[in-house]
């Protein structure tokens, strides 16, 4: 798959405001800063039933009486517990609604302003039904960001990104593989 060219004689001058599933706003222009905005959840949101609930207690309780075979070390035992409950925790939470701004000073994700001069480059992710943006930190232990759209809103994101960033091909990694496979 060839990464995404832009036209380069075509200069964007506008302003987008995207809408988001429950509420739209309305286009705004800026007079002096070429951005493109929208609004999109901050994450993919998996609908959980009670059965994957069960299934993670299991699993802790399983990998935490391993441990505690293994090692007789009632802390370690307890950490993988601990461990195990954040995981639940972060599972249930619900993604909120982030606005995202792309302009000639950086990317804004709700109120954070991550600057081109620290990020490498972008590239486009497959999670399935849904595409996501990665953001490459040029920081060798900073993670990769996600930046989530509408499908429609695709081809104008991108054309703004490659006003400021290169595009690489990459692929999901293979952590994030196992988070969608287990859909949390």
């Amino acid at each position: 798959m060839q990464p995404y060219q832009p036209n380069q004689s075509q200069q964007p001058s506008w302003q987008y405001v995207g809408e988001a599933k429950q509420s739209s706003q309305s286009a705004q222009s800026t007079s002096q800063n070429e951005s493109y905005q929208w609004s999109a959840s901050e994450f993919i949101a998996y609908q959980k039933n009670a059965g994957w609930y069960l299934l993670l207690i299991l699993v802790i309780c399983v990998i935490s009486g391993l441990v505690f075979i293994i090692t007789r070390d009632p802390i370690s035992t307890f950490s993988i517990i601990f461990a195990g409950i954040l995981f639940m925790i972060f599972a249930a939470r619900k993604p909120r609604v982030l606005e995202y701004q792309i302009d000639k000073n950086g990317i804004s994700i709700g109120q954070k302003l991550y600057s081109y001069s620290n990020l490498r480059s972008f590239s486009i992710i497959n999670e399935g039904a849904m595409r996501s943006i990665s953001l490459y930190p040029l920081q060798r232990f900073m993670p990769s960001i996600s930046i989530y759209f509408e499908p429609q809103e695709e081809p104008n994101i991108i054309d703004a990104l490659a006003n400021y960033l290169p595009q690489e091909d990459k692929k999901q990694d293979v952590i994030d593989r196992l988070m969608h496979r287990i859909r949390f």
